[in-house]
């Protein structure tokens, strides 16, 4: 199944909030929430950051997962890095080290 997806302004910053269908908002069970970050040169909206959560979420729902009534939900959290994504601001800054005479890389780090 796939995740449903709520995007959520918080501090000034889009997050992407995934979570299984079969999650009810009204539970009153805990819930896990499991920060999903992209790697270098991603973003949140990458299908592999999505089909990564959507695996997680297999695993975690499907069948052999531990049968019986579920105790707890489980949320996927997922949101660009500075300068990433929807957070783009600079190209050069975000792609390029040293070695090609960015001298901003090492406050990117």
């Amino acid at each position: 199944m796939e995740p449903t997806k709520q995007t959520l302004l918080v501090g000034g910053l889009l997050v992407d909030v995934y979570s299984h269908p079969t999650s009810s908002p009204r539970s009153t069970d805990p819930v896990h929430a499991l920060f999903f970050l992209h790697g270098r040169f991603g973003s949140a909206q990458d299908s592999n950051v999505v089909n990564t959560i959507k695996a997680i979420f297999d695993e975690s729902y499907g069948p052999g997962s531990g049968g019986g009534e579920r105790k707890k939900d489980l949320i996927a959290v997922a949101f660009d890095h500075r300068n990433h994504g929807s957070r783009l601001v600079d190209q050069k800054w975000k792609s390029e080290d040293l070695a090609k005479n960015n001298h901003q890389h090492a406050y990117v780090l």
